[in-house]
């Protein structure tokens, strides 16, 4: 699944403008440069019905929206937030019941403005097949 959303991510000529192919799992790349865009999972939860297990999940995912100053890293979290679908679609053979933000903060790293990266974290819970 989180394949899958980086796959969406840079098909999306909005994100793919601003990040380029500078989109990671987990962690940024050791010589990417900003903007850049990092999607963590978080944590990822089966559904169950009555029979038992069901063929979906809801998961909390993380998208780190990194930059070299604040409105870079504003201008690329809006990009991403108007790429994810609300409505059902699918993608690298996952059905995505829909991507709902629950969540937003910036913060920065770096002791000197002259090495301070910015960064949006957007929060959102998705339902997704579970294959």
């Amino acid at each position: 699944m989180q394949q899958a959303l980086i796959d969406h991510l840079l098909g999306s000529p909005p994100v793919n403008g601003l990040a380029g192919t500078r989109i990671r799992p987990a962690m940024r790349g050791q010589n990417d440069n900003t903007p850049c865009v990092v999607v963590t999972l978080i944590s990822s939860v089966p559904a169950y019905h009555l029979s038992g297990q069901s063929d979906l999940a809801e998961s909390r995912v993380q998208i780190d929206c990194w930059g070299t100053n604040a409105s870079e890293a504003r201008g690329l979290a809006r990009a991403v937030k108007v790429s994810l679908p609300k409505q059902p679609w699918s993608r690298s053979g996952i059905d995505f019941g829909g991507t709902f933000q629950i969540g937003e903060r910036q913060s920065f790293e770096g002791d000197t403005p002259s090495a301070r990266l910015h960064r949006v974290s957007l929060d959102f819970r998705v339902w997704h097949s579970n294959p």
